[in-house]
């Protein structure tokens, strides 16, 4: 009870119902007025929130792409050229079950403490491996401004501080705790980083998968 407790409000440490509602009044003024860029942009951001609320605390790895998709959308119209991202994930890791929402936290943290602080343009990129049959490894790799090694540890330890839960460094935490509390202790999330050059943030997940549409004329 305690786990199911905590994992409800790891995932939604806000509710988001008013603010899809929100979201979805602004898209369709906005292009009454002509100001099609705006809607655009509710529509990128109501997306990712729809999809949160949607039943179930898992889906697999394609949706949760997809919906990483409409994040990085709305993040490209705020930095423009300053940062480049690339998602290479193979497709037949697509029907792999995966908590939702554990890579956007990742990537957001990669831009606002990589990117972000970077003078340069930054990259950022995003891909997977299976490690045997086992376990998957999801990867989020970026140039920026990297961190102290007890910086990343700290990340993966919750904190009591106000600061801390209102920085995006809580969303790094909360997948790697959903992660562990899922999978087990072995699982979650691992940091490497170096100050000036980068950071790459290891999700490993266990590569169970959705099974397979059976063929025609088969019960």
């Amino acid at each position: 009870m305690r786990q199911s407790t905590e994992l409800r409000a790891l995932r939604m440490q806000i509710n988001p119902h008013f603010l899809y509602n929100t979201l979805d009044t602004i898209n369709w003024t906005a292009r009454f007025s002509g100001a099609d860029t705006v809607g655009d942009m509710a529509c990128s951001l109501g997306n990712p929130l729809r999809y949160s609320l949607s039943p179930g605390d898992f889906t697999v790895l394609a949706r949760e792409v997809a919906s990483l998709a409409d994040y990085l959308e709305i993040q490209g119209m705020r930095y423009g050229d300053k940062m480049q991202v690339q998602v290479n994930i193979d497709p037949s890791f697509g029907n792999i079950d995966v908590p939702k929402l554990i890579i956007q936290p990742i990537v957001e943290n990669a831009i606002v403490h990589g990117i972000e602080k970077k003078v340069e343009d930054g990259q950022i990129h995003i891909w997977a491996e299976l490690d045997g049959e086992q376990d998957l490894l999801l990867y989020v790799d970026d140039d920026g401004v990297g961190m102290s090694e007890e910086v990343a540890r700290s990340l993966l330890v919750r904190q009591k501080s106000e600061d801390f839960r209102r920085s995006s460094h809580i969303g790094v935490y909360n997948v790697h705790r959903r992660l562990q509390m899922y999978y087990g202790e072995e699982y979650g999330v691992s940091i490497r980083s170096e100050i000036g050059v980068g950071t790459q943030v290891t999700l490993r997940i266990k590569a169970l998968r959705e099974p397979e549409d059976p063929p025609e004329g088969h019960g």
